[in-house]
């Protein structure tokens, strides 16, 4: 699954998805038994509570690297256990859970995920994440489903998924590199990537309608709500045929910093 990541930068930093899809077509896709292999474990993932489960992808993220607790404002000096219990957190974790949905729905289409992991990058350089970060989320996804699937997860497994985040890796870098890139143009002041990371960081309700305006369609539905799940009134997860949990449309402030 070579890919020459630069060759592709160039392209969407012009908006040339067209060409991005043709170039990316001579890389190899990844074979039909890691993806199914893929899909299959993730359904396995999703049943029961999957977000009490998921939330472990940021526990071993903040174990291994503790300067990413900076990065979220109510996480703070919370230990492992008020982590397991934190709503705000939570929220975050159901919206990775729905950045994971969309990938996994599109791996019969890799054109179509590195376009939304580059998407993805680049609005995370106004959140002040690095490029260093990326692969300890990748091992919080990996160490996640280990925990959740135990002798489910086999070698196979984890060689499947290392793959496809090692594709996702690659495109959401060459966004974070673009989105910075702008940010040292003042194409986004720095007062304006001030203002949306303390925006996040506050959950302020103002900045959304702003920050949706540049949403792609496809996150869109990645959006949550803080006072839905305070209400108890968030819906249970549709189960489509494909096994995978389709995203619930929220309205509320956007927490995508990781």
């Amino acid at each position: 699954m070579g890919c020459c990541s630069s060759q592709f930068t160039d392209l969407r930093e012009d908006n040339e998805e067209s060409q991005l899809k043709e170039a990316i077509k001579e890389e190899e896709y990844l074979p039909r038994k890691q993806r199914d292999i893929i899909r299959s474990t993730w359904k396995e993932f999703l049943y029961g509570d999957y977000n009490k489960d998921a939330v472990h992808i940021f526990v071993s993220l903040f174990q291994e690297r503790p300067e990413t607790l900076e990065l979220f404002d109510f996480v703070k000096n919370s230990t492992e256990q008020h982590l397991l219990h934190n709503k705000l957190l939570m929220i975050h974790v159901d919206n990775v859970v729905t950045n994971i949905d969309v990938m996994i729905d599109s791996l019969d289409d890799l054109p179509a995920v590195a376009i939304l992991m580059y998407d993805l990058g680049k609005r995370h350089a106004v959140f002040w994440v690095k490029a260093e970060y990326f692969k300890p989320v990748a091992a919080g996804i990996i160490y996640a489903l280990k925990r959740k699937l135990g002798s489910h997860f086999t070698d196979r497994a984890k060689t499947a998924w290392q793959a496809v985040l090692d594709f996702s890796e690659r495109h959401f870098l060459d966004g974070l590199r673009a989105g910075e890139k702008q940010l040292n143009k003042g194409e986004t002041s720095q007062s304006e990537s001030d203002d949306q990371h303390s925006s996040f960081l506050s959950g302020s309700q103002s900045s959304q309608a702003a920050l949706e305006a540049d949403l792609h369609s496809a996150w869109d539905t990645m959006l949550s709500a803080q006072d839905t799940l305070e209400a108890g009134s968030q819906s249970p997860p549709d189960t489509p045929e494909s096994g995978l949990r389709s995203p619930q449309p929220l309205s509320g402030t956007p927490f995508s910093p990781v």
